[in-house]
């Protein structure tokens, strides 16, 4: 597989979906399988968090596959990361039986690379069996929502569009004094979107963001999303979609489907009150 050097270290760090608990930085995603479409032209991986519940993400890029080439198995994302800062310009992943082989220019990087290793320390899951769960679970997200387990498709009953880089520029307002609390706070009340993000001891920030006539009926809500997705997007550029999902009958809050211009997409789990 050939691809950008830049694009490649974008997709990583996309894919490791770090996230900030306690004030520290933390990955949810440790090891990867990088798999061509169809076509041949773009690289994606399909991930779930390591609780394995909360959240799963389908990234990609554009990339050059070989034909016979079925994938990449990227054993520790950020030792990969690591590797790259050696290479730049395009740059061509090899799987070569269980090693890795990233080649640019006159370089060459091999790294252990092997399908039966541990997906996440202290896990009894491989990066194979990983991959296979999360790619299972991402089928049960379609157009029109989530596919239950019945077969039937909850769909989304409130949606929002806006640019990425407005949202991100509101997200990061959790910034503020140092707070990063990883917590996002939408709320869908008296005509608008705001988004709440801080606390009262550092400062807490509410963001408008869109007025009622950018949004399909609904009902007043809250949900309150985490799982490092304002690192998610503000790397992309264009638009971002949200759908909103109410599996509040099911005592799991209002859930959210976030698209991207290119396809990439994040299924998001709400964090319940306690």
């Amino acid at each position: 597989m050939k691809t950008a050097s830049g694009a490649l270290k974008n997709l990583l760090e996309i894919t490791s979906r770090k996230q900030f608990v306690g004030g520290k930085p933390q990955q949810q995603v440790i090891a990867c399988v990088l798999r061509p479409t169809e076509d041949g032209a773009s690289a994606t991986t399909t991930s779930l968090v390591r609780d394995g519940r909360t959240s799963i993400g389908v990234f990609s890029i554009g990339a050059l596959w070989a034909d016979g080439e079925e994938g990449i198995v990227i054993p520790d994302i950020d030792r990969l990361m690591g590797v790259l800062t050696a290479h730049s310009g395009e740059v061509e992943l090899i799987q070569d039986g269980s090693m890795l082989r990233v080649k640019s220019g006159k370089k060459r990087t091999s790294l252990n690379a092997e399908v039966g290793a541990l997906a996440f320390p202290h896990s009894n899951e491989t990066i194979g069996e990983w991959e296979e769960k999360s790619v299972s679970l991402s089928g049960q997200i379609s157009e029109d929502g989530y596919i239950m387990r019945d077969g039937s498709v909850r769909e989304p009953f409130c949606k929002m569009t806006m640019p990425c880089g407005e949202l991100a520029a509101a997200m990061r307002c959790d910034n503020i004094n140092g707070q990063k609390l990883n917590q996002f706070n939408f709320e869908v009340k008296n005509g608008g979107v705001t988004l709440d993000v801080g606390d009262f001891l550092k400062g807490r920030t509410q963001i408008e963001l869109l007025p009622l006539d950018t949004l399909q009926p609904h009902n007043d809500f809250s949900t309150v999303l985490e799982g490092g997705i304002d690192q998610i997007i503000a790397s992309y550029g264009g638009e971002v979609n949200i759908h909103f999902l109410d599996f509040r009958p099911e005592g799991q809050g209002v859930r959210a489907i976030i698209r991207f211009d290119n396809g990439d997409w994040i299924y998001q789990a709400a964090v319940l009150k306690r």
